[in-house]
């Protein structure tokens, strides 16, 4: 089971760096830390938006995906002008990795 855990932590972490690159190309900054055993709180820093925006999940993809889509409704606002409404367009870009039901032990 350790292995697994092991495997599916890298595959997180190499698909959170991939979704930073993709941010990072319009200029949103991306991090993320464990919080606790709990999960993951990842910060979205958006250059057209005052403050960061925090996302929480089990894994750093669902954090930086709830980031995102908070970043997203802020921007979308009607009082924030047409000019300030870039950013990466992610599509179904961010599914967020589930960990993969146990394999029952014999």
């Amino acid at each position: 089971m350790a292995d697994h855990d092991a495997i599916w932590d890298h595959l997180d972490g190499q698909q959170a760096l991939r979704l930073a690159e993709v941010f990072g190309l319009d200029g949103w900054l991306v991090e993320w830390e464990r919080v606790g055993d709990a999960g993951w709180e990842a910060r979205l820093i958006v250059p057209t938006s005052p403050g960061q925006v925090v996302g929480r999940g089990r894994s750093r993809v669902s954090a930086i995906s709830k980031a995102h889509v908070e970043a997203v409704r802020r921007l979308r606002r009607p009082d924030v002008p047409e000019a300030q409404r870039q950013g990466p367009d992610l599509g179904a870009g961010i599914v967020p990795l589930a960990p993969a039901a146990p394999v029952p032990s014999s």
